[in-house]
């Protein structure tokens, strides 16, 4: 992580005087392979951070909703305590009245 981190930190200031994947394939093959090795670590490195961000979400997702459950959803249903269960469902809408 220190290795990608301190990449990413030397890439940066370098890569401003060059735009974004710039493969300078006019000069040496070692300076060839540097921005190739370069523009893939960056690549990676936005891929993995997009990756584990994504995990982390989806790991704290269950442990998030048990806390919404115990302290919201309990106070929206705390006034409906000891109410008797409905029996039936109400449609939210009004249903028009037949005319007879």
């Amino acid at each position: 992580m220190i290795a990608i981190a301190s990449g990413a930190v030397v890439y940066g200031p370098f890569m401003r005087k060059l735009d974004f994947a710039t493969v300078r394939a006019g000069g040496s093959p070692r300076l060839k392979w540097l921005d190739l090795h370069n523009m893939i670590g960056v690549v990676t490195l936005a891929w993995a951070l997009l990756v584990g961000t994504t995990g982390v979400i989806n790991e704290l997702s269950t442990p998030l909703f048990t806390l919404w459950q115990q302290t919201d959803v309990k106070a929206m249903l705390a006034p409906l305590r000891g109410e008797p269960i409905p029996r039936s469902q109400n449609s939210v809408r009004r249903r028009p009245r037949s005319t007879r």
